[in-house]
């Protein structure tokens, strides 16, 4: 494999006039990245979610980490089940609104530049001067379509992508029209509108003088006004929290609940019965360890880089058949074992950083990975 810095090429993804995209790997945390090249002087900042940023340039080219576990929509086979391309429709829509908004485009997009893991996707490539832009949408519904193959004329969405891609609907008019009722609302949804306030009822003339909010006066052939509906509550605006939650201080296990000390005979008592407990599991547990062998597949320590700095561990998804629940949480420099072989997922938390997520093969080759902290 040649290199650009670091990284080390595995081919090229494709290319747009002198523009190459290239993937290549980290050989320090095994990671993927795309490098852009040749592209000189610093990539721009680009804060929409599922739009992936760049990190700090080598050489002639810009850098872009992928999250670990992604597939390029480019190599999927169709049609792909339309349910999980509907969710992505909707995040790609609502990417691309924020794109919008932020006077920003991405100008050849295509499916090579779109990353997808279960019901996320991402988007590589903005802010890159591509030769010859195009607008985003038309662009968008074509990378769709494809994905949708044959089942593109029968599905409900076509009609609503098909005016976006004809500019008789934006972005956000698209994402409201695909979020029929009872379909699962998008990852960030639009902010409500609060009701119209009550309008002030009509001024009336009495007696050739018009008083605004007045009322003719009951009478024999006038029955008496009705009383006025109170005006409708206005919901409290609510923030959305942010797409990725920067930890600014360490998460701290909770106190330990000590209970009062028992009178010395009732704890002698308590540490002899609490003794022969833990001699009999110890003697059942080594017997049927002596048949069965042991309960995991591996232990596998996790190191920190920089020295002395620590993360957190929250598991996202494990092998079938294993234990480790996905609420498992472990405070890393430290170790875990793995009860099955195959592909665990992970995100890694660490104080000031930004969370990543990475996918481990167990068992492990040399049974140590590290985590390099970086990327603020």
């Amino acid at each position: 494999m040649r290199r650009v810095g670091a990284f080390l090429v595995k081919g090229e993804l494709r290319r747009e006039g002198p523009i190459a995209v290239l993937e290549a790997l980290d050989p320090v945390t095994g990671g993927p990245v795309l490098l852009f090249r040749p592209l000189s002087g610093r990539p721009p900042r680009i804060e929409v979610a599922r739009v992936l940023p760049y990190q700090p340039p080598v050489e002639d080219a810009w850098v872009v980490e992928l999250p670990f576990g992604v597939e390029n929509a480019a190599r999927l086979a169709v049609p792909v089940e339309l349910d999980r391309l509907l969710a992505w429709t909707r995040r790609l829509l609502l990417a691309f609104g924020e794109l919008e908004a932020a006077g920003r485009s991405h100008g050849r997009l295509g499916l090579e530049d779109l990353w997808v893991r279960g019901e996320a996707v991402w988007v590589s490539g903005v802010g890159v001067p591509w030769p010859d832009p195009e607008p985003d949408a038309p662009r968008l519904v074509a990378a769709i379509r494809r994905l949708a193959g044959d089942a593109w004329e029968g599905w409900p969405a076509a009609g609503v992508l098909g005016a976006l891609a004809e500019g008789r609907l934006g972005y956000q008019e698209a994402l409201a029209a695909l979020n029929e009722p009872g379909a699962p609302p998008p990852e960030a949804p639009a902010e409500a509108t609060p009701p119209e306030r009550p309008k002030p009822p009509p001024s009336v003339r009495v007696k050739g003088r018009a008083e605004s909010g007045g009322q003719v006066p009951p009478g024999p052939d006038r029955p008496p006004p009705p009383e006025p509906e109170p005006p409708a509550p206005v919901p409290p605006r609510v923030e959305e929290p942010p797409e990725v939650v920067r930890i600014e201080e360490p998460v701290e296990p909770a106190f330990e609940v000590v209970s009062p000390p028992a009178p010395p005979r009732r704890r002698a008592l308590r540490t002899l019965g609490l003794g022969l407990l833990l001699l009999a599991l110890l003697v059942a547990g080594g017997l049927y360890l002596g048949r069965r062998g042991p309960a995991y597949v591996q232990e596998v320590r996790f190191e920190v880089v920089p020295e002395g700095a620590t993360a957190e561990l929250h598991l996202l998804s494990a092998p079938e058949g294993s234990r480790l629940g996905e609420d498992l949480r472990v405070r890393i420099p430290g170790k875990l074992r793995f009860d099955r072989p195959g592909v665990y997922t992970f995100e890694v938390e660490s104080p000031g950083y930004k969370p990543k997520t990475f996918a481990l093969e167990v068992p492990v080759l040399g049974g140590t990975v590290t985590v390099r902290l970086g990327g603020r």
